[in-house]
Formats: structure tokens, sequence, C-alpha cells
């Protein structure tokens, strides 16, 4: 047994794993107690449960439809070998939580798995908050394997994180491995949650423009305030809708930055901003909008944007709007 990886130097079965073939020893109890589909499988019912087996005449399993090093690493798990788990470059680790998931749910290993589980995939979402260091591929592929692992706090941090980080639409979620495993509900949330928030910020801001103006003749001069908004967001791309050009072409959470560093915005001249425009207000509209508007904006930007409720998406609950905790 050269070639075979011993996680149990008493184990009575080799599973002999995918079309590699790959060989570890582990202990048909142990796998039982932790799954009553491994506890089915080594049972009196199915020809490998039926074979004689012991610590010195092992049998064989074969488990040829499951991704070898997916099950080798549940079964460390499961042995308490996982100090000796194999290194990973930080690119790897998002496909294999999902496919961690997927191997445990098809066994039924949840409540043996659902720690190790957590402490994964909090552990990646921590090390990788900074969205430049992330492809929304990773990110997508923790939101499944939070939703089959059914670990609601990570399923709605990955949620948020494709909410608010990228502009991804759906059709290119659902050619991937994670667009297969979560439901079409969860997907459609992503995207029309990040479209509420969008939304949302050019009505308000198209409000505050109208509700600095007490007059007629003022309301049909905002061209200013666009231009001030537009420069400090930067001239070389229009990223809100403010000049009715189509969608967004930058995150929710760069609009939340900057809602947040507006300061105050002149509706008609503002000093720092280049313009042909040298309109002064009337004595009763208001010249400014104030920095304490575009923070508020932005918090309620935060709460439309929120990650989704693992509940209301396997409930079947309308996700569109924030979950009040209600199920």
């Amino acid at each position: 047994m050269a070639d075979t990886d011993v996680l149990a130097a008493d184990g009575d079965v080799i599973l002999i794993l995918g079309a590699t073939k790959q060989r570890i020893r582990v202990c048909s109890l142990t796998l039982s107690r932790a799954s009553a589909v491994f506890a089915a499988l080594f049972g009196p019912h199915f020809r490998e449960g039926q074979q004689s087996r012991s610590s010195r005449a092992p049998v064989d399993v074969a488990l040829p439809d499951d991704d070898p090093d997916d099950v080798a690493f549940v079964c460390r798990v499961l042995h308490f070998r996982s100090r000796y788990l194999p290194p990973m470059q930080p690119g790897e680790w998002s496909q294999r939580l999902l496919g961690l998931a997927i191997v445990v749910e098809k066994y039924g290993l949840g409540e043996a798995f659902i720690d190790s589980a957590r402490t994964l995939m909090m552990a990646w979402l921590d090390m990788r908050s900074d969205v430049a260091n992330i492809d929304h591929y990773d990110v997508a592929n923790v939101a499944a394997a939070a939703y089959l692992f059914d670990e609601p706090r990570c399923f709605t941090l990955a949620t948020q994180r494709l909410i608010r980080n990228f502009s991804i639409g759906i059709t290119s979620l659902c050619v991937e491995a994670s667009g297969k495993v979560l439901p079409s509900l969860a997907l459609v949330g992503i995207s029309e949650r990040r479209n509420v928030a969008i939304n949302h910020v050019n009505e308000v801001l198209a409000v505050y423009e109208d509700n600095a103006s007490a007059c007629e003749s003022c309301r049909n001069r905002p061209q200013a305030y666009y231009e001030s908004l537009q420069q400090f967001w930067g001239a070389s791309s229009t990223t809100l809708r403010i000049s009715k050009k189509g969608p967004s072409v930058h995150s929710i959470k760069h609009h939340i930055q900057k809602l947040r560093k507006v300061g105050f915005v002149s509706k008609y001249r503002g000093e720092d901003v280049e313009s042909d425009l040298d309109i002064d207000p009337c004595d009763d509209c208001q010249d400014e909008v104030s920095v304490e508007l575009f923070k508020k904006l932005a918090r309620e930007v935060e709460a439309k944007s929120v990650g989704l409720c693992s509940e209301c998406v396997k409930a079947g609950a309308e996700v569109v709007e924030p979950c009040k905790g209600q199920h």
C-alpha cells in the first residue's frame, strides 16, 4: 500500500477516488458516524458493506464520480488529519470550497463539517476583503459553497460582495459552476438589488438638484450641479446615469465611497469646477447641496445593497428588498 494515503492506520476501507484512482485509507466507523450515506454504504444492504473487512484486510470501495482532492480533503478533516492538508495557491481556495461543499452535500456531511466549513469560508472572506485582489468568479464560488453548506452569515457576506463590488450580469454567472449551484432566485436577487441601489443614487441626486431650486427658472439650470458631480466622480467616465447614457460602469462600493467624500456641491457655479456657466441663483434658491445629504444617501445605498438572506432564497421569498428577519 505504498501509494495509499493513510488517514487511519487501523482503517478498514480504502477509498479509490475519481478517474485518477487516488487511494486513501479510512475508518468506515468514522465516516458512518459523520454521514448517514456512508453508514448505509457500509451497511448490510450494499455490496460494499457486505464484504468482510478489517484493519488487517481493508476492502476497496470505489467513488469514481467524485473529485479525488475534495473527497480526500473532507476525509482528512473527519479523521483529524487536517494539519497535513496540501498547500494551495490563493486562487485555488474558492474553487476548493465549492468542491468541498458539493461533496459534503452529496454525502450528508453537513453537521459534521459545518464548523470547519465556516472557518474556511470566513478566513477566505476576511483575507480577501480588498476587491482589487479578487475576481467575481471566486466570490461566486464562495457564495455557492455557503449556500450548500447552509451557512447564512457567509452566504450574506459573499452575496453582498457580489452586489457591491462587481457589475457582472446574470448571464455570466449562469455559465459558471457557481451559477449552476445557486438557484435562479439568488442570481436575480443579486442583479436586481444592485440595480435598485444604483437607481436610488441617480433618483436621489436628481431630487437634491430639484429641491435646491425654489423657482422654475433655476430648475431649468442644473448643468453646473451635474458637472460638479461628474468631475468629482471622474471626468473620463460618467459613473452615474445623470446624463442618461446607460447604467453605471462602476461598483456600488465605488459609489458609496464617492458619496462619502463629495463635500458641498454648488448647483450653479463651483469655485473648483471648470465650467463656462456663471449663473447666480435667485435669493430664494439654495446654492449648495450639503455634505450630510450625500452621506445620508451613502447610508441608504448601503442599506439597499446588503447581501441576500439564505432563508429567503430557499423559501422562494421576495429578495429584491433586504430581508426584515421575518421567516
